[in-house]
């Protein structure tokens, strides 16, 4: 009895029937492993021999999105920037995960892959002090 009542709310949650007031399709959830709070900062960045500047507009403990760039899914990429109010910079390797390729918001999603410890807790130690920031006002 219990199994049929989970398969009856996991089916509606996968967009089958009607959900209550105040639910979610799991579709319309955000998908990240890891928050992410804006950020609005230059990021430095490097494929092999090529060197770059874009905006990062969002940046979490799993990623940063890299506004109006353009590179193919799975391309390595390493990073350097600086978190407002920092004096140190982060430095950090990534591979393109998604691009978004919309009007007014392309850019690419970068997942990190490799990124000192030390600069890791920097990063949630930033985002966490941010999501607060952003409760307060």
């Amino acid at each position: 009895r219990l199994a049929a009542r989970w398969r009856y709310g996991a089916s509606r949650a996968m967009g089958k029937g009607p959900l209550p007031a105040g639910r979610r399709r799991l579709a319309d959830v955000e998908r990240r492993k890891f928050m992410r709070v804006p950020l609005g900062t230059s990021v430095q960045y490097r494929v092999g021999k090529r060197r770059g500047k874009a905006n990062a507009s969002n940046v979490g403990r799993g990623g940063v999105f890299l506004e109006n760039e353009k590179l193919p899914i799975g391309t390595r990429v390493a990073l350097s920037w600086a978190l407002p109010g920092a004096r140190r910079r982060i430095e950090a390797v990534g591979e393109v995960a998604w691009i978004d390729d919309k009007p007014g918001s392309s850019g690419i999603g970068i997942r990190f892959e490799e990124v000192p410890a030390r600069d890791r807790e920097a990063i949630v130690r930033w985002v966490i002090a941010a999501r607060r920031q952003k409760r307060r006002a």
